[in-house]
């Protein structure tokens, strides 16, 4: 016989339920449509462009830096090309999230005029991933009971032993 390409989406197979088989084709053909927008939407933002976009504060890019740099320990010269790297790709991702900000602004106040633009939402994995369940604690109870048991809090404590420790350096000085 005759032989055709089916995709493996759309292969029905003899024991399976073909109420599950049909939800199964529907979910996938809406998560290419998703997935379609979603990179339809990131094309946008990415084909704007930046070079009226503001650079990032030097300041701002330094403290990047030093903070990736804290523990490296690579070589002067392969160390000096992963940093313009770094700093190269921190000013596109600044940039790119400024064009982000501002094409959504747009998109928000023109809604008929971006009919196509389906703007990518926050997956709320992210969302939940992002924060921390913190339990309840009694911080004020606990806060006031250290305060009771230490003197370590109140000024006058703290400028008297200054005072004792002065002293015990003269004393010891004097030796």
């Amino acid at each position: 016989g005759n032989w055709y390409w089916v995709s493996r989406v759309r292969l029905l197979f003899a024991a399976e339920n073909p109420y599950r088989f049909t939800r199964r084709v529907v979910e996938a053909h809406k998560l290419r449509l998703d997935s379609e927008a979603v990179i339809r939407y990131h094309m946008y933002v990415d084909c704007m462009n930046t070079k009226s976009v503001p650079d990032i504060d030097t300041q701002m890019l330094d403290n990047i830096t030093n903070h990736a740099l804290g523990a490296c320990q690579l070589d002067g010269t392969k160390l000096n090309w992963l940093v313009q790297r770094l700093r190269k790709q921190i000013s596109l991702d600044y940039q790119r999230a400024h064009n982000r900000i501002t094409f959504d602004s747009v998109a928000h106040t023109l809604p008929g005029s971006f009919t196509y633009v389906t703007i990518a939402k926050v997956p709320e994995i992210a969302k939940s991933a992002a924060r921390i369940d913190i339990p309840k604690y009694p911080f004020h109870k606990q806060f006031d009971s250290f305060i009771f048991n230490s003197f370590l809090t109140r000024p006058e404590a703290i400028m008297s032993l200054g005072d004792v420790r002065t002293e015990c350096n003269k004393v010891s000085s004097k030796d």
